[in-house]
């Protein structure tokens, strides 16, 4: 039996202003995330209207 893992992080902000990182790890034990706080000085990251539309099948042309 193959056991898949996959491992990954993300960023939010909260309703309380703060950024959070979120680092987790999903595999037969569960998801299992491990969450700090970033400084006041760390930005979410922004995408472009043109990499939306990547992603989104939209055409940049």
């Amino acid at each position: 039996m193959q056991i898949l893992s996959v491992e990954g992080q993300y960023r939010y902000k909260g309703p309380d202003n703060i950024v959070y990182l979120v680092e987790y790890t999903a595999d037969e034990n569960g998801y299992q995330p491990e969450v700090s706080k970033l400084s006041d000085y760390d930005e979410l990251p922004r995408l472009s209207g043109a990499a939306i539309a990547s992603l989104t099948g939209g055409n940049l042309g």
